[in-house]
């Protein structure tokens, strides 16, 4: 079942705008590449987010967990002198 292109394009438009639609499909290469480049860098921005956030929590747990472990040493020791004697 072909589509006639101007229906295509009008209900195309009819959702989203004009400009979005040059660049969204292939009619201009040139802009189609520029937001191919354009997501493809953006893969890169969210791996660099990505490992500053893993690093903010390896940051977060090396200071936190000195602290649980002396609040809470005389239990860890109970439980682990408790567990060997079994």
């Amino acid at each position: 079942m072909p589509f006639k292109r101007q229906g295509m394009h009008h209900s195309l438009t009819s959702i989203v705008p004009e400009a979005y639609c040059q660049t969204l499909s292939v009619e201009d290469l040139i802009d189609s590449l520029k937001l191919a480049l354009l997501m493809w860098l953006m893969t890169y921005v969210g791996a660099v987010f990505n490992g500053i956030t893993l690093f903010i929590l390896g940051v977060l747990l090396a200071f936190t967990a000195p602290l649980c472990m002396r609040n809470t040493r005389y239990k860890l020791i109970v439980t682990f002198l408790w567990s060997t004697t079994r």
